[in-house]
């Protein structure tokens, strides 16, 4: 485990091409059109059935073996019980369920939908239009489960399933893992609250140093903090206070690391590199900048930008990824991101070793960001992307079709 995240030089892989080939170029260059209205939302949700009922056709037997999977996972067994009842018209189950989640609210208190719980919300915020909104949550709802199938339905897919929801496996310790082993540089760990005590486990010293607080196994920015010395905390005994009266922490795992400041030019920003594992190993499919924010963390990220890491430039704004993002003015487009080749060959080589701990493992995204040392790259952390790909299968048909050429489905 390497906590002082030192970073080694990093090589591409053995063949020098680092991109996914045609799935890679219908993931990157996207078609300008009428973002999330009706033809948009229609369009992705008819390509995501569609996907449905082809593999309900062409794997019958462990395609609906994955839908009651997917729905007892996520739903409990109720659900998973009426979706296989409603199998060969479950995309329209869907929108049913998906209109009955918009409505409970206003007859019953409910909990928060894991989408808007946290500071990530701004990726999942809905369109303007009720028949809109209503295509784009069953799409969100489907297309996951769609999307899971096609990456790997070939592997160990019961726990891809159960990862797509928590990561019992693929915690943040095991992606920091994966990153120590392959040499990337990740913020160093200063410590952890565990068992409800607060354990100082480096070597360095908490003194004079900012931190950024982490639960293990959450996601979207749920449950982080950013503590600045002299301020929030100023020995380990106020740091263990701070931690006490954190309730999201309590019975939970709670890392300490290094707050690493980004680039000044290009300010908070994360570089978001989604890799697959095809035929020929690990490669990056999508690459995505994340900038224009106004707090600490990239979940205030204003702006989003589509990057061709060949040329290592923002080449048009991400207004396909949603409704939040769909109208931004790309302010950054043609900024220059020096680095990022070697930042994507990195990610590349955590897929492989991530690989040889789990299988299934066939899309990971990556997070990541320039510091303050010119050329450096922090990696803070991997995740199985089933809630990444899926946009990028069920874009358009001819995505769809790629993939399910590139998987052997045809």
């Amino acid at each position: 485990w390497n906590r002082s995240g030192t970073m080694a030089d990093s090589k591409e892989d053995q063949s020098g091409v680092l991109t996914a080939g045609k799935l890679y170029d219908v993931s990157t260059s996207l078609p300008e059109r009428s973002w999330f209205g009706l033809a948009d939302t229609g369009g992705r949700f008819a390509t995501t059935a569609c996907l449905y009922y082809y593999f309900a056709l062409t794997h019958p037997f462990s395609f609906f073996k994955h839908v009651w999977a997917w729905n007892r996972t996520w739903h409990g067994p109720l659900t998973a019980l009426v979706a296989s009842s409603t199998y060969l018209a479950f995309p329209a189950t869907v929108m049913v369920w998906s209109a009955w989640k918009r409505i409970k609210p206003y007859l019953f208190k409910v909990e928060a939908d894991w989408m808007m719980a946290g500071p990530g919300r701004v990726f999942f915020l809905s369109p303007e239009g009720r028949l809109s909104t209503l295509l784009w949550d069953s799409y969100l709802d489907l297309s996951q489960m769609v999307g899971v199938f096609l990456m790997c339905s070939k592997s160990e897919i019961d726990l891809a399933v159960e990862h797509s929801l928590y990561d019992r496996l693929t915690d943040k310790d095991f992606w920091r893992g994966v990153m120590g082993t392959s040499k990337i540089r990740v913020p160093y760990e200063f410590g952890r609250w565990e068992s409800n005590k607060l354990a100082l486990t480096g070597p360095q010293s908490i003194t004079g140093k900012d931190i950024v607080a982490k639960i293990v196994d959450s996601y979207l920015g749920i449950g982080d903090r950013f503590l600045e010395y002299g301020k929030d905390f100023e020995s380990k005994e106020s740091l263990e206070k701070l931690a006490i009266e954190e309730a999201k922490w309590q019975g939970k795992t709670t890392l300490f690391l290094e707050w690493v400041r980004p680039l000044p030019k290009l300010g908070v920003h994360s570089v978001d590199i989604v890799t697959i594992d095809t035929p020929k190993g690990p490669k990056v499919v999508s690459c995505l900048y994340w900038g224009e924010c106004t707090g600490v963390s990239s979940h205030s990220a204003q702006g989003g930008y589509i990057v061709d890491v060949e040329t290592e430039t923002l080449t048009s704004p991400a207004r396909f990824y949603s409704p939040f993002f769909s109208k931004q003015q790309g302010k950054l487009v043609g900024l220059k991101l020096p680095g990022l080749k070697k930042a994507v060959a990195m990610a590349l080589k955590g897929h492989a070793e991530a690989l040889k701990k789990n299988k299934w493992l066939k899309m990971i995204g990556w997070d990541a960001m320039f510091t303050k040392r010119e050329g450096e790259v922090v990696f803070f952390e991997g995740n199985f992307a089933a809630s990444r790909i899926h946009r990028r299968i069920t874009f358009a048909p001819s995505n769809a079709y790629n993939f399910l050429k590139m998987y052997g489905y045809i």
